[in-house]
């Protein structure tokens, strides 16, 4: 085995407790040709956290490298990803997985690293991912693009992926990505990559100018839906929060079409329309909802949900009753 490190991963931790070993038993049992290191970010976690990366660290000191903080950096507005954890990287790739979700095949790495090796015009490798509960349980649901195997995809296209409606290509624990595309960008990023938004989207649009994407059929990681802390569960409890991050959505696709010389401006226009109907979806706004201009969206939206509004709209007393019904019913199945 070649002593040099291939690949540099990137692990993100706050409050994990719950989750933690499941993910780092992931990075731990990957079997591979060469050697990668991991560096889990602990961001003042108030749970055992922390020491459960100690026990992984004393175990596999090869591989788990902690970085421990005493003040959350989150808070502080620090992008933890670029600013701290991008930068000790040594590898000559780089895969991402956060601390509540995790890799179920053990050979995720070294698959991904033969892709690479073969398609040096690819920036990045993704793959299936199932959707899990909290609990762990499984579900029927994949993030994954739709083909049927292995697919690569251009410059072009993948630039035309992250500038549709339907634009996220895979999550985040399944990316692997070539960090001489990354390194570059390490002191200074374009203004977009700013833009304060949850996620990685700016991330795959910074990649979708650099080269194409290879997308594997195989599932190898899980992905857990609404973990405790995670952005989408404070999402879903928090309106205000939802509203600013699409707010924030549609300033960074501005920035971005800005970026592209407006190459892409018809659909990132769609885009930016999408997001303003969801906008008004949260805000129950259904006068604005039922614009015609967002027709499309609106009858995208479940039947049931959407017999709903349409009471409320034309009997509102009626309608509000039958929502805080909904509401109530919804908060105790959660």
């Amino acid at each position: 085995m070649n002593d040099e490190i291939m690949v540099s991963v990137s692990c993100m931790v706050y409050n994990h407790e719950k989750y933690l070993r499941k993910c780092l038993d992931g990075f731990v049992n990957q079997k591979t040709n060469f050697k990668f290191e991991v560096f889990v970010h602990d961001d003042a976690s108030t749970d055992s956290s922390a020491e459960i990366i100690r026990e992984y660290q004393s175990k596999y000191p090869d591989i788990i490298k902690p970085i421990f903080q005493t003040e959350n950096q989150y808070s502080r507005k620090v992008n933890i990803a670029w600013e701290i954890v991008y930068p000790k990287f040594s590898g000559k790739y780089m895969a991402i997985c956060e601390g509540d979700d995790y890799w179920c095949d053990c050979s995720k790495l070294q698959k991904q690293f033969d892709i690479m090796e073969k398609h040096p015009e690819c920036v990045i490798c993704t793959h299936g991912v199932r959707k899990i509960n909290e609990d762990g349980s499984m579900t029927d649901e994949l993030y994954s693009l739709d083909v049927k195997c292995d697919t690569m995809f251009s410059k072009r296209e993948f630039l035309e992926m992250m500038t549709s409606v339907e634009h996220y290509p895979a999550q985040t624990s399944s990316y692997f990505i070539r960090m001489d595309v990354v390194r570059p960008w390490l002191k200074k990023r374009p203004d977009f990559m700013y833009a304060r938004t949850a996620g990685d989207i700016k991330l795959l649009m910074l990649l979708a100018t650099q080269g194409g994407l290879y997308h594997m059929a195989d599932v190898m990681s899980c992905y857990r839906v609404c973990s405790i802390g995670s952005c989408t569960h404070r999402f879903k409890n928090n309106n205000d929060l939802r509203i600013s991050n699409y707010e924030n959505n549609i300033k960074l696709y501005e920035k971005f079409d800005t970026y592209t010389n407006f190459e892409f401006h018809e659909s990132i226009e769609k885009v930016k329309d999408k997001m303003k109907f969801d906008i008004y979806e949260v805000k129950y706004d259904l006068k604005n909802m039922k614009q015609d201009k967002y027709k499309e969206y609106y009858y995208k939206i479940k039947p049931r949900r959407r017999l709903l509004y349409h009471i409320e709209y034309y009997v509102p007393g009626l309608g509000k009753q039958m929502r805080k019904i909904w509401d109530k019913l919804k908060a105790e199945n959660r």
